[in-house]
């Protein structure tokens, strides 16, 4: 690991002396273990979409991206141990405000939270008239979270365990309405959410629809074999094996 970081770190210094400028790596520092000095030059973090990003495998502390359609905003992120957070957010007061039933985001928005700028927005058609939650054999996917918002991290790791295929959350998120790429499968409640508002939303037939939220399997240890689904013609909601088919509409939060 030393051999491979002096070699990588002199290649780097060799690069920059040619072009009068200097990078230091130095251990003993108490405050930078690397001071990088220039006047024409910047670093660049890599660049992701938000997909791609959130598709990274265990990632760590102190990570940097540079995400180019974030929810949250373009920018730089950094994984603070749970989640990516904007390392540079703009006052509040900069941000637009919305209603429930304005056509934006990529959508028909059908949430808005308590400062009217961050919200909920469904696709104005659905994705699939009959699909399955799973592709091919169960799995254990974690995808269990029921709540407002929940949905995103939900469709990441159904798609990180099941991969490519033809499958309700893969569909989701591989809708691009708006030039948007983070759409996802709602969750439970997500998805109660739309069926309040399923007339001002539009274009639902009555009909199942999948939430991304599956059902533990029995013990725990076991794989999921269901997942909640709700009819959108009573707004009755109940486990459906996950081969069973029902349709989807995708959702982004904002």
């Amino acid at each position: 690991m030393k051999i491979k970081l002096k070699i990588a770190v002199g290649l780097l210094i060799a690069q920059w002396s040619a072009q009068a400028q200097s990078i230091t790596l130095n251990p003993s520092d108490t405050k930078n273990i690397l001071t990088v000095q220039t006047t024409n030059q910047a670093i660049k973090l890599p660049v992701l979409n938000e997909s791609q990003r959130n598709l990274l495998p265990a990632p760590v502390i102190g990570m940097q991206v540079y995400c180019s359609n974030c929810l949250a905003g373009v920018g730089a992120y950094a994984y603070n141990g749970s989640a990516w957070a904007p390392m540079f957010v703009p006052p509040t007061s900069d941000l637009p405000s919305y209603t429930v039933g304005q056509l934006a985001q990529g959508g028909r928005i059908f949430f808005v939270d308590e400062t009217g700028r961050h919200g909920l927005a469904a696709a104005t058609l659905d994705q699939a008239a009959s699909i399955k939650w799973a592709d091919g054999n169960f799995h254990i996917t974690s995808a269990t979270r029921m709540g407002v918002y929940g949905g995103l991290a939900n469709t990441n790791d159904i798609v990180r365990i099941e991969e490519n295929g033809s499958y309700a959350a893969k569909v989701a998120q591989s809708t691009t309405d708006g030039g948007f790429g983070d759409w996802h499968l709602p969750s439970l409640e997500e998805l109660r959410l739309m069926y309040n508002q399923k007339n001002v939303i539009g274009g639902f037939t009555n009909a199942n629809y999948w939430s991304s939220t599956e059902i533990s399997g029995t013990p725990a240890t076991e794989p999921s074999t269901t997942a909640f689904a709700k009819d959108f013609t009573s707004g009755a909601e109940a486990p459906l094996s996950k081969a069973s088919n029902a349709r989807v509409r995708a959702i982004r939060k904002f």
